[in-house]
């Protein structure tokens, strides 16, 4: 079970990572989210982002959590 709680905290570092490395020019989704919907002013762009990127992290969390329901004794 620890390993998947390590596992579990792991992912959700990348992807916080990944969003802050879009600030000074990495890709992906938080880069598009920079670049069309902070950059045009375009709010609903920018808050559309962020909730996909919540339920990323969620579905995340979720997954490992029954993953160590399940081996746990």
């Amino acid at each position: 079970p620890s390993i998947f709680r390590s596992i579990s905290i792991t992912l959700i570092s990348l992807l916080g990572l990944s969003a802050s490395g879009a600030v000074v020019g990495g890709g992906g989704l938080a880069s598009f989210v920079i670049r069309y919907g902070h950059g045009r002013s375009m709010a609903d762009v920018t808050w559309v982002g962020v909730i996909v990127i919540l339920v990323i992290v969620f579905v995340i969390q979720i997954v490992c959590d029954i993953i160590i329901k399940k081996t746990t004794h």
